[in-house]
């Protein structure tokens, strides 16, 4: 009986109507071509049971000297904590000669559906640094089972091969800048500014602020709001600045923790406009230790995110084509407090 002849590239080509290069970069996911082209040739290729890996095995089609890592969207590259790690990714991955692939975390959950003909296999690389996913737990665990090795930064799932996992605690570490300013600076009117799109991390820092002031400070002593655009007919703002006011008769001086120090940085200015100022009038806190976070004097917890993509890459560094997955791997990192002007009593 006469063995079926594998499609080729070739005649993908011809029965597509685009060149064979054109073809080639849509399949192995390179080049800049436009989405409907490559919808049209992943179409075809579906139809021809076009088989991008063939023979060869996983771990050897995947290109070798590349690495990739993965953000919750395209929107986080303008947010400095994120280019922080970005930056550490390209910098160490090109160091060691390997390409540095970027992809939104909707790249993969598109590229991974079982309508993509090249599957897993188009993301073009043998290992990912995922980077604080939402969705991580739909797609990691078919990463792996095909071969491509993940670093998870600031999440935990079950150990599996080839997954190394850098974990933190945002809840206890939002305890600690909590009792710095309770404890040492003698603060007993607290307020905290949180994230709208509430996470895992952001909740952990609610849970540390809701939990401490409920066990250390009467109900009226604290304050616990979503952050908003604190327009002028603001709810938040409202009940920010009353609580501001309400501090000021009473003669204390308050403290808000925002969930970031981009966060704290736009309170900071909301408060310059009204006439406030830090620390005079009111302390304030970030959180991440953001680059100008020390231009703007900012008190914050410093989040050792360089430290952990760099123990993701090297993790990512010995995984070898010729070999099996890693053993599973977990490392803890601790945050550090970072106390400057915007809490410093002795400036009042």
């Amino acid at each position: 009986m006469k063995t079926k002849r594998r499609a080729t590239i070739r005649d993908v080509a011809q029965a597509s109507g685009y060149s064979i290069y054109t073809v080639s970069s849509v399949l192995n996911n390179k080049g800049d071509i436009s989405e409907s082209t490559s919808e049209k040739v992943r179409q075809v290729a579906r139809e021809l049971n076009y088989d991008l890996l063939g023979n060869v095995s996983a771990a050897r089609r995947m290109t070798t000297r590349s690495i990739g890592i993965v953000l919750p969207e395209a929107g986080c590259m303008h947010d400095g904590f994120y280019n922080r790690a970005v930056s550490t990714f390209r910098a160490i991955a090109s160091n060691r000669d390997y390409d540095c692939k970027l992809f939104a975390e909707e790249d993969i959950l598109r590229r991974i559906d079982p309508s993509n003909s090249g599957g897993v296999y188009s993301l073009g690389c043998k290992g990912l640094v995922v980077f604080c996913p939402n969705q991580y737990k739909d797609y990691i665990e078919q990463l792996l089972k095909n071969g491509v090795a993940v670093g998870l930064i600031r999440r935990k799932m079950p150990k599996m091969s080839g997954l190394f996992q850098a974990v933190d605690n945002d809840e206890a570490s939002m305890k600690i800048i909590i009792k710095h300013l309770f404890d040492e600076v003698g603060c007993r009117r607290m307020a905290m500014v949180s994230s709208v799109k509430r996470s895992k991390v952001s909740g952990g820092r609610e849970r540390a602020f809701s939990k401490f002031v409920s066990e250390n400070l009467p109900e009226k002593d604290s304050l616990l709001i979503p952050e908003s655009d604190f327009g002028e007919n603001s709810e938040e703002k409202t009940k920010l600045f009353d609580f501001l006011q309400e501090s000021k008769k009473l003669g204390q001086k308050p403290v808000v923790f925002c969930w970031s120090d981009s966060s704290a940085n736009r309170l900071m200015t909301l408060l310059h406009r009204a006439g406030l100022h830090t620390p005079d009038d009111v302390m304030v806190t970030g959180y991440d230790n953001d680059p100008y976070s020390s231009h703007a004097d900012l008190t914050t917890m410093s989040i050792p995110i360089e430290e952990m993509v760099t123990a993701a890459c090297r993790y990512l560094f010995e995984y070898r084509e010729e070999g099996e997955l890693p053993e599973a791997k977990t490392q803890r990192f601790k945050h550090e407090l970072v106390i400057r002007g915007s809490t410093d009593m002795t400036k009042g």
